[in-house]
């Protein structure tokens, strides 16, 4: 199934506030998730469980989730995330643009994230067990905030290395593995 060119707004679900897909395959490209909310649950914009979902040049706007993954949310399965925007998400906990919780996850291409909001860690990402070693190049985080100590970036396991650019400090961390970044 393919979803191609549309807006999905102002959806309300406590899980998935735009799209609940679990253990199915859909791809989506060139859509806009915009102002949707998760009443109590995980997943503003998309919640995708047990999923090997295309996901591609999709932007996520001002999406909010109750727990987390404001903009995205992901446990399981293994889809494939390319080239994406996060901006303008919010969420009560961890995650505010994505929180990947666990699964083979593929990160391809250039990601954005800017004015996300996490009220614990990773204003503008979490990854956790994401189940490959990952190296991301050419991203942009900035203006993203948590109330925890991680406001752009939160990798709480050494499976992972940045080369990403935090445009407001240069810098992203991730649990001891830092890259400093020239901004031009």
């Amino acid at each position: 199934t393919l979803l191609q060119g549309v807006t999905i707004a102002a959806g309300f679900s406590s899980y998935g506030g735009g799209a609940q897909i679990i253990q199915a395959d859909p791809t989506f490209r060139d859509v806009v998730f915009d102002g949707n909310t998760c009443s109590s649950g995980n997943g503003g914009g998309i919640y995708l469980y047990g999923s090997e979902s295309l996901i591609e040049q999709c932007v996520f706007l001002d999406n909010i989730a109750q727990m987390h993954g404001g903009g995205l949310y992901v446990d399981g399965g293994a889809p494939t995330l390319r080239d994406l925007v996060f901006e303008g998400n919010s969420v009560n906990t961890n995650g505010g643009g994505m929180m990947v919780d666990e699964g083979a996850v593929a990160l391809e291409g250039v990601f954005v994230f800017r004015d996300n909001e996490a009220g614990n860690v990773g204003g503008g990402l979490y990854l956790d067990q994401v189940g490959a070693t990952h190296v991301i190049e050419g991203w942009w985080f900035e203006g993203n905030v948590a109330s925890g100590p991680d406001g752009t970036l939160y990798v709480p396991n050494d499976n992972f290395c940045t080369y990403a650019v935090d445009r407001d400090s240069g810098t992203a961390d991730c649990d001891g593995c830092s890259a400093t970044c020239q901004i031009e």
